[in-house]
């Protein structure tokens, strides 16, 4: 997570120099570069507080310098914010992100090894797959499309006029 974070903020500050007056496709290469760039001292850094953790993420730790927030959301949507009210932005677009991955996190870990921060709980089912990182991203997928399904009906209950009792009387 302090990875993503220190990658996106950044990568994103660092691109908001970027001239405006580039074609879209140059700007979006020069901010991957940048984001390219910023993600060898944070590597280094991270492999000084969490080696076992970074040789386990593998291929999916660069992965994280040219995310969707960096490179499509910083043209699309920072680029025309003024800085003061970017940086904002940023820090909440990071805050929720790793609040996702906390719990997220906190769920893989209880479903893959039955324990929560390392201590082990009473659970009958495990998933092994679930501790291997891309049984993670799985995972997380699965997550996006409950939120996603859970989304649409209670806009379709909003949309319809419902009277917000979900019991069905």
């Amino acid at each position: 997570m302090t990875d993503f974070s220190a990658i996106t903020f950044l990568s994103v500050i660092l691109g908001s120099f970027v001239p405006k007056r580039l074609p879209y496709a140059a700007k979006i290469i020069i901010r991957a570069v940048i984001a390219s760039v910023v993600y060898i001292p944070v590597r280094t850094v991270a492999r000084e507080f969490f080696p076992d953790v970074i040789t386990r993420v593998g291929i999916y730790f660069p992965l994280l310098a040219v995310n969707s927030l960096i490179v499509v959301q910083s043209e699309t949507k920072f680029a025309r914010m003024k800085r003061g009210t970017m940086i904002a932005s940023l820090v909440f677009y990071i805050l929720g992100f790793d609040a996702v991955m906390i719990v997220t996190a906190f769920l893989r870990e209880l479903l893959a090894y039955g324990t929560i921060n390392g201590r082990l709980v009473d659970a009958d089912t495990l998933i092994s797959g679930l501790g291997l990182p891309f049984g993670g991203f799985i995972f997380l997928g699965l997550l996006c499309g409950l939120y996603r399904k859970v989304r649409s009906v209670i806009r379709r209950e909003n949309e319809t006029g419902g009277d917000g009792n979900v019991s069905g009387n």
